[in-house]
């Protein structure tokens, strides 16, 4: 009787213990996805840059005037293009992280309720000992 009981406790330790190892693991996950997202979002804005930086010294090299119509509309759509390709890239490694910060306390929840139940199974196999032990 005790031992099985033991045993429930144990068990349930032991799941919460692999559940606790896999959502560290899902919380560094999430943490590195925010790192990738930033600096994804840096590097994007910062090539954006050098691309209109670009469009400027071609087109006033070859003597157009820096406001005509069709350097702003070239400006505007390498601005439009990266901005959707950025936004793109940033909100999926986002929602990858949000994701894995979920799959993180799930796992931790989890865990719990696993240690929660094992003092229940604990508990009735206590029970059903007594209740065996005191009929003849």
């Amino acid at each position: 009787m005790a031992l099985t009981a033991t045993s429930d406790i144990m068990k349930g330790s032991a799941t919460q213990a692999a559940n606790d190892f896999q959502a560290d693991r899902a919380e560094r996950a999430a943490q590195f996805g925010e790192l990738q997202a930033t600096l994804t979002d840096t590097t994007m804005r910062e090539n954006l840059n050098t691309t209109l930086g670009n469009i400027q010294a071609v087109r006033a090299a070859a003597g157009i005037d820096p406001t005509s119509p069709t350097t702003a509309a070239l400006m505007d759509q390498s601005s439009s293009r990266s901005e959707r390709q950025r936004e793109a890239a940033v909100g999926t490694l986002k929602a990858q992280s949000a994701e894995d910060r979920a799959s993180a306390d799930y796992l931790r929840k989890a865990g719990d309720f696993a240690v929660t139940q094992s003092y229940f199974a604990a508990a009735g196999d206590i029970a059903s000992g007594v209740a065996k032990m005191g009929k003849p």
